[in-house]
């Protein structure tokens, strides 16, 4: 199992009255879940994970559900990029009112 550290970044816009940060770390645990089976995945099938670092950068819709993920350049083409771009449909946030949130969390593998 892979250990990961992770910091919620606050460089967006203000969050719609209806979300808070509590909601979105309540978010992100499905998502740290992903990036521990990706990174596991990728030692697996490649046999290293050179990105120490990974900041998940996404967008998430009123309904709760990510409408777009982006991820470093670096890891975009690799066996985890693909994993986390496959679990992204899984992913759930608490529904909000209002415009899409944009949101971001760094990992740590360590």
């Amino acid at each position: 199992t892979v250990n990961v550290r992770s910091r919620l970044t606050d460089r967006y816009a203000p969050l719609p009255e209806t979300l808070d940060q509590a909601g979105l770390l309540e978010g992100f645990e499905g998502v740290s879940r992903s990036v521990d089976q990706c990174v596991s995945r990728q030692l697996k099938l490649d046999g290293e994970f050179s990105s120490g670092k990974v900041e998940v950068n996404l967008t998430v819709g009123p309904d709760g559900k990510v409408s777009r993920l982006r991820l470093p350049r670096p890891v975009r083409q690799t066996t985890f990029g693909a994993c986390m771009q496959a679990h992204s449909s899984r992913w759930r946030f608490p529904q909000f009112t209002g415009k899409p949130v944009k949101a971001s969390k760094r990992f740590v593998g360590r």
